[in-house]
């Protein structure tokens, strides 16, 4: 009916999409929060391997210290299994700081926990989320 044309332009060879897929439970976690409809913030730990929840919590702000909650306790529901080896997050304040001093270095409650608790912290791309 002519409705489509052939246009050879477009039919390249893209690049694979390359996502972090994890074999093994709590090998890696993904972080992130979702702004309800209620007007209240929701926090999950998710695992990786398993896509099993591994904490959640819901709160009135999105804050650094709501965020620890709730990796703390995925990381106490998980340790009679293994431990959590690294976190999966965005750029998000609640997960990472946003100046940093004189010799490029801050200081971030949230990265501080990781580093004290042996996780890998991993930031996803820019607009690429659990990715």
């Amino acid at each position: 009916m002519g409705y489509t044309h052939h246009q050879p332009s477009k039919q390249k060879r893209r690049a694979p999409w390359i996502r972090y897929e994890r074999k093994h439970a709590l090998s890696l976690v993904h972080t992130d929060w979702h702004h309800c409809a209620n007007g209240k913030y929701f926090c999950t730990m998710l695992d990786d391997a398993s896509q099993k929840i591994l904490a959640a919590g819901e709160f009135d702000n999105e804050t650094t210290q709501n965020a620890l909650v709730v990796l703390e306790q995925a990381r106490l529901n998980c340790m009679e299994f293994y431990s959590i080896k690294a976190v999966l997050s965005d750029h998000g304040t609640q997960f990472c700081a946003n100046k940093c001093d004189v010799k490029g270095q801050a200081a971030h409650e949230f990265e501080q926990y990781l580093k004290e608790h042996h996780i890998k912290h991993i930031f996803c791309r820019v607009k690429h989320p659990l990715d």
